[in-house]
């Protein structure tokens, strides 16, 4: 438990800086989508599954995407 507190105040920086990064990636696509998944149901009269089919297919074709565009 010593290493760990020994570890924690000599790394505090980096570790705070991860964090504070990893707290910031967090708002991308999927976080919206989950906000406003309801709105788009609604919008586009999509189902639960509906939604996330389309949702699937687009992240499959930015993935393929992706490889080619590298």
């Amino acid at each position: 438990m010593r290493q760990l507190f020994r570890f924690l105040y000599q790394h505090g920086s980096h570790l705070a800086f991860g964090a504070i990064l990893m707290a910031m990636s967090s708002f991308g696509q999927t976080y919206f989508v989950s906000l406003y998944g309801q709105d788009l149901r609604q919008a586009f009269g999509l189902s639960d599954g509906g939604l996330g089919g389309l949702y699937a297919a687009g992240t499959v074709m930015s993935a393929v995407t992706l490889t080619w565009a590298g």
